[in-house]
């Protein structure tokens, strides 16, 4: 299998995982742990320290990485499942990368 063909698969994969979690993302009502994690990257933003100012339960950088996103895009619902999507996405391309050369 040539590394052009792995590069489209892997492209094809990306973004039909886009597509569906995009889906999924859009139509279902919002979690209480979604507004946990923008809580957390809100007082992130504030300057707030996670386990310091405030506590949260989760791997301490998820924060950081939330409140960079919502820096960028803005703080707000969307934003923070766009982020979720993509980072759905990215994780189900490594995982389908693995499957792949295994």
């Amino acid at each position: 299998m040539g590394a052009s063909v792995t590069s489209r698969s892997l492209l094809l994969a990306f973004s039909v995982q886009c597509l569906t979690w995009g889906g999924v993302a859009a139509l279902r009502p919002v979690d209480g742990d979604e507004g946990y994690y923008l809580m957390a990257a809100r007082l992130v933003l504030e300057g707030g320290v996670p386990y310091r100012d405030f506590f949260f339960p989760q791997m301490p950088l998820l924060p950081y990485v939330y409140a960079a996103w919502l820096e960028l895009l803005g703080a707000s619902w969307y934003a923070g499942r766009a982020l979720s999507v993509l980072l759905a996405a990215t994780l189900g391309c490594l995982l389908f990368r693995h499957v792949l050369r295994v």
